[in-house]
């Protein structure tokens, strides 16, 4: 009888441990989870302030000298996707939005043909 406790005390404290791992294994992918999309939240701010950081240069880039003024609509409906990838006051923006938004990384911020799309699906 006690051999039987006993067994039964030991699988139910197996079970109960294998519960417990598995719940630290879920909510520890939920926190990788979350910080990766807390990360490309800050990077995509990032990006954004960069690009209407240009847009809002007048005479400090190429976007500026087109004339095109940001009234409060998306610079990617003023400018074109030329215009920003031939732009190094992006470059020097982007850094600096990704500085401030905590982005230490080592990256190489170079825009890529992805890039591109963005003006043709607003419009």
């Amino acid at each position: 009888m006690k051999t039987n406790r006993i067994r039964f005390v030991i699988v139910a404290s197996c079970l109960a441990l294998l519960g417990l791992i598995a719940i630290q294994v879920r909510w520890m992918e939920y926190s990788r989870q979350l910080l990766d999309e807390e990360f490309e939240h800050r990077v995509d701010m990032a990006m954004c302030s960069a690009v209407e950081t240009t847009a809002a240069e007048p005479m400090k880039s190429e976007v500026g000298k087109t004339g095109a003024k940001s009234n409060g609509a998306c610079c990617a409906d003023l400018v074109s996707s030329t215009m920003i990838l031939s732009d190094s006051q992006l470059l020097k923006n982007l850094n600096k939005s990704l500085v401030f938004y905590g982005i230490h990384l080592p990256v190489n911020t170079r825009p890529t043909p992805s890039c591109l799309h963005l003006k043709d699906s607003r419009a």
